[in-house]
């Protein structure tokens, strides 16, 4: 299982209280603005899949996305500015 996915989502969620909301703004499914996926929908994901990488490339950016706002937020930034710096780095599709 996505390890590291886990680590960085659980921590934005229980640390930094990330809402749904925040995280579909980083997520891939939200570039079709009809998002309604979930943190604990994406940690139940992640945790059903036997290898420790994802097999594609689009769950794998999500990961480096929620990294650089968990850095971002363990900085003190706000929320905006932390979404908006892994978007800048990592835009979605």
């Amino acid at each position: 299982m996505p390890t590291e996915t886990i680590r960085i989502l659980t921590r934005l969620r229980d640390v930094h209280q990330m809402s749904n909301d925040q995280f579909r703004q980083v997520h891939h499914f939200s570039v079709n603005g009809r998002s309604n996926t979930t943190i604990n929908g994406h940690l139940n994901y992640c945790s059903t899949l036997l290898t420790s990488e994802f097999s594609g490339n689009t769950n794998a950016r999500t990961r480096e996305r929620l990294r650089i706002v968990l850095d971002k937020k363990d900085g003190n930034a706000d929320w905006k500015t932390a979404i908006a710096a892994a978007l800048a780095q990592y835009p979605l599709p």
